[in-house]
């Protein structure tokens, strides 16, 4: 039952809440200011309809993730989803004070039709862009694009207000959109204190454990990686490999793990981590690695493993793409120029040869992260989503 003068919003995302770190912390962060917070995501196998976490109410609806390459399938989820969010939502409009519905996709904020024609702001929150996203792999067929382009605008100019994740994606916002200053507020993925706030100084000798965690795809350069690792293992026979995440990519990663004959090397997670165990399950880890593919989506999107690893000050060899570029100096990582394996495997050893050179470019990481903190973060939010209550900020 709703409290008399309590704000009360549903967030919406195409997502497994227990393992999606920013709509937890921004659900939690507005739970804490007191905000009641429902979220409609998808249901993890073996879990219930409705769970009470950290004071937010989890609706799983009745959708599983799909990880897979029938491009049917993944149609046939968001669209069920789709419907039954907007039912949800639709049934009774005037529940909510504010609906906060995350991308992707991005028109899934048309779920939020019935509350926006009952005059209840209606948020759009865009994690990555789904034009950007397709755009390696149908960038030659127009028709397609056009199509994610158009959809796009649609979502843009439907919702109200406007959330991403960062400066690349709200200049791309911006300009494709025709939006003026301020129109998209920026709130970064940054590491949540409660959970990230123990760093310490990494040492490892000639058994280091290097990591990588978040989406298993190819895009990320996961494949990549093991390769490298193979080749790195030579050299430091001890050192092993820590993978933590889910994604379209697993089977054959393993199969790759597998056929390097790396099987007692590298450590794979039967699925992701939940936010509140990693940072837990990081601690053994000395070096991270963020071996991200250079493609038009990769390039603008920012891998929120190396602001994990920056906060628990594990240093971390990256790809140079350029969103990195606008948040960390070049002092701050290993950069490698590309996902290579060759290039990778060259990095990784930088790294574990020279302890005093990575610790203290673990420091500078975590110098950099201190200006875009989720203490920082939070407080832009929370200042946001009282104005979009207000009435106060202006339209997307």
């Amino acid at each position: 039952m709703r409290r008399a003068g309590t704000p009360r919003i549903a967030m919406v995302a195409v997502s497994e809440y227990e393992i999606d770190a920013r709509i937890r912390r921004q659900a939690e962060c507005l739970v804490r200011n007191g905000w009641q917070v429902d979220v409609l995501c998808l249901r993890p196998q073996g879990s219930e309809s409705e769970v009470e976490l950290e004071g937010v109410h989890v609706v799983h609806l009745p959708v599983s993730k799909y990880r897979g390459d029938s491009l049917a399938r993944y149609f046939a989820m968001y669209s069920y989803f789709f419907v039954l969010a907007f039912w949800r939502l639709s049934t009774r409009p005037r529940r909510y004070d504010v609906i906060e519905c995350h991308s992707m996709p991005e028109i899934l904020v048309i779920a939020a039709l019935v509350p926006k024609i009952f005059r209840v702001p209606v948020v759009l929150d865009i994690h990555d862009l789904s034009s950007e996203l397709f755009a390696p792999k149908f960038g030659h067929r127009r028709q397609i694009m056009r199509l994610l382009f158009a959809l796009e605008r649609w979502s843009v100019q439907f919702a109200d207000h406007l959330l991403t994740v960062h400066l690349p994606y709200a200049d791309i916002l911006s300009k494709r959109h025709g939006l003026s200053d301020g129109e998209v507020q920026v709130v970064m993925n940054s590491p949540d204190e409660r959970h990230f706030a123990k760093p310490r100084i990494r040492t490892w000798g000639e058994s280091p454990v290097f990591s990588y965690h978040g989406t298993l795809a190819i895009r990320f350069g996961v494949l990549n990686l093991v390769e490298a690792f193979a080749t790195v293992a030579k050299q430091l026979p001890d050192s092993r490999l820590h993978i933590r995440g889910d994604g379209d990519a697993r089977a054959e990663l393993r199969r790759t793990i597998e056929g390097k004959g790396l099987s007692g090397q590298v450590y794979l997670s039967d699925g992701a981590v939940p936010v509140h165990q990693l940072a837990q399950e990081l601690d053994a880890v000395d070096i991270s690695v963020s071996p991200a593919l250079f493609d038009q989506f990769t390039k603008n999107a920012l891998p929120t493993k190396v602001l994990d690893c920056a906060a628990l000050g594990i240093p971390t060899v990256a790809t140079d793409i350029p969103v990195l570029r606008r948040y960390f100096r070049p002092e701050s990582l290993f950069f490698v120029q590309t996902s290579d394996p060759t290039a990778l495997a060259e990095g990784m050893l930088a790294a574990a040869g020279d302890v005093p050179r990575a610790q203290a470019k673990a420091v500078a990481a975590r110098e950099d992260l201190s200006a875009i903190s989720w203490e920082s973060q939070q407080q832009v939010y929370l200042a946001f989503m009282t104005r979009v209550l207000a009435g106060q900020c202006s339209g997307g």
